[in-house]
């Protein structure tokens, strides 16, 4: 458009610069003033175009006014002349028209405003051969306009429905770009979601492989501990030198450490049996705040606070103490230089909004706070604190499954633990555990003496597959005043009641043996006395075996390693419950799972 309207401002600017050599003074002025006229609207028309202000749905109105200015000029200058000389250029106008404009409607307009004038001022100016010519002229232009109009529109819409077919396709393509993309985003996301999977197997694969190595580290420890723990006791009860009683304390001392430290390596992975008692978590603090001060930097200050009328929980007391360990040497470890541990005891309400965000029921609970000035955790690292495995510490520095053991004990006594973190300012953990707001029912001290039976029942049938804890064990029972026969598996065991059977009070069972495990052993003593009363005792077993005989009518379960105290205790209660008609006599069909280990 800006190429049409320059090529008729230069055109009527030539006419101008021609006419003023041919004309009279009079007919030049009043020309010139026609065209003056006609580069004023040219101009004024133009300036919109070359500023780009004008829309494309007036772009077809604007040419056909340029178009309208052309032909108001040439049939002006014929008047003002009267003469035939720029009239011939109106076919030329006609299909000037008919190639650029595109819009039917206007098209037809200056084809209108031609012919009503240019058919006329030939008639009245022209002589009539020329009349004759000039009309043929006009009627040849006419055509020539109408083919080219009818075939640029022709292409015109051509191109647009190419157009509109491109756009299709284009957004077609988008659409297959976007769907691309989309799957492109699942498949990384499946991906993502595969590798998570993957790992979580691997960790899952590699706890399993910690649980079978704890399980055999805890059978043969369980052993040791245990031989050392009922000579020790033994001992422990018959000297009279304080500073030996004192050693031999320590012994016992480190060896129920050992023992507790072995039940949370299989608590963690899933296995062993956790004594749930009750108890109060001031008596844990203390001990652990002894234990850490004596083996920690004198720049680290360690204190605690407790609140007044602090309710009991019901857990697993080894367990919770060497969580709270680890929580401690997680702080130490994290200090550099001087630095600060604070424990806090107190009771708390988590109402129904905050136990829908721990995943804990609505209640009241005892809280356990642990916070430390040493340099936090990363917020990005800070949610996977908790799994397995995972370390921020270097390869040479202490490391392993702290937190996540912490994690499990809490969760095993159906609590929760949260954790802050801010970089230079320390980290908090919290742990909430349900309280026993109840009065605890005291227990009777066992006696030191045998429960009373008769003479023919004062037998005890010892089954264990370590020669000494056999050996120990069989002192032990013998102080009390009992007879003891001992059996190094189940087979041994059960053809020594099939001989005895009327002379056995009890059964003292462990469950990993070899020959004949303790479960298949219990059910092949049912079947020769469904009311044979049994103690189970054990240091490894897995929850399935444990509870399924003790669903099946066990006497009770004895922790190993034990002392004195602790044996004597069990065998009391289990010979009570037999006495008193209370063990339940089932089926001897198959016990759940019979593979310990």
């Amino acid at each position: 458009m800006k190429w049409l309207m320059g090529c008729v401002f230069a055109l009527v600017s030539v006419h101008l610069a021609l006419n003023a050599w041919n004309l009279t003074r009079h007919e030049f002025q009043l020309i010139a003033a026609i065209d003056l006229a006609t580069l004023t609207a040219l101009v004024l028309a133009t300036v919109p175009v070359v500023r780009n202000e004008v829309p494309v749905v007036h772009a077809q109105a604007l040419t056909a006014l340029v178009f309208s200015i052309v032909l108001t000029n040439i049939f002006c200058s014929e008047l003002v002349r009267g003469k035939m000389i720029d009239i011939i250029y109106v076919p030329f106008v006609i299909i000037g028209a008919g190639a650029v404009l595109l819009s039917t409607a206007y098209y037809m307009f200056i084809v209108v405003l031609s012919l009503a004038l240019y058919i006329p001022i030939v008639l009245a100016l022209a002589p009539r051969h020329d009349a004759t010519t000039l009309l043929t002229m006009s009627f040849a232009g006419l055509m020539i306009s109408a083919t080219v109009f009818a075939s640029r529109v022709r292409d015109y819409r051509r191109v647009q429905a190419l157009r509109q077919h491109d756009a299709e396709q284009a957004n077609s393509l988008h659409e297959a770009l976007l769907s691309l993309e989309e799957q492109f985003r699942e498949h990384r996301d499946m991906q993502v979601k595969r590798q998570q999977l993957e790992d979580q197997l691997r960790q899952s694969q590699k706890l399993e492989a910690v649980g079978v190595l704890a399980g055999g580290v805890a059978h043969d420890m369980n052993n040791v501990l245990g031989a050392i723990t009922s000579v020790a006791s033994l001992v422990v009860e018959r000297i009279s030198d304080e500073s030996l009683y004192q050693d031999l304390a320590d012994i016992l001392t480190a060896a129920r450490r050992g023992s507790t430290l072995t039940r949370n390596l299989l608590g963690f992975a899933r296995q062993g049996t956790h004594v749930r008692e009750r108890f109060q978590l001031t008596d844990t603090v203390q001990s652990v705040i002894r234990l850490m001060k004596s083996s920690i930097s004198k720049q680290i200050e360690l204190s605690y606070s407790v609140d007044p009328g602090l309710d009991d929980v019901q857990c697993d007391s080894g367990q919770m103490s060497h969580a709270l360990m680890n929580l401690c040497i997680n702080g130490v470890d994290a200090i550099v230089g001087a630095g600060k541990i604070s424990l806090t005891l107190r009771n708390r309400y988590i109402d129904s909004p905050q136990a829908d965000k721990l995943e804990v029921d609505p209640g009241r609970y005892v809280e356990l706070r642990v916070q430390d000035s040493g340099a936090g955790i990363a917020p990005e690292v800070l949610p996977r604190v908790f799994e397995p495995f995972y370390s921020t510490k270097a390869r040479t520095e202490r490391s392993g499954l702290g937190l996540s053991m912490v994690y499990g004990t809490v969760k095993e006594c159906r609590g929760a633990v949260t954790i802050q973190s801010t970089l230079g300012h320390g980290t908090t953990i919290s742990i909430f555990l349900p309280s026993q707001v109840a009065e605890a029912t005291p227990q009777r001290p066992a006696s030191v003496h045998p429960a009373a039976l008769s003479d023919q029942l004062n037998h005890i049938l010892l089954v264990d597959d370590e020669p000494m804890l056999r050996s120990a064990g069989k002192r032990l029972i013998s102080q009390m005043g009992f007879e003891v026969i001992t059996a190094s598996n189940g087979a041994e065991a059960a053809a020594a009641y099939r001989l005895h059977r009327d002379e056995i009070a009890l059964v003292i069972l462990d469950v990993a043996m070899p020959v004949m495990s303790g479960v298949e052993c219990f059910q092949r003593l049912r079947e020769l006395d469904p009311q044979v009363c049994v103690l189970i005792a054990s240091g490894y077993a897995r929850h399935g075996d444990v509870d399924a005989l003790l669903a099946a009518g066990a006497a009770g379960y004895l922790g190993k390693p034990y002392d004195r105290r602790e044996l004597q205790s069990a065998i009391r209660q289990a010979l009570n419950l037999a006495q008193s008609g209370s063990i339940a006599i089932t089926s001897t069909r198959p016990i759940g799972n019979t593979g310990a280990t």
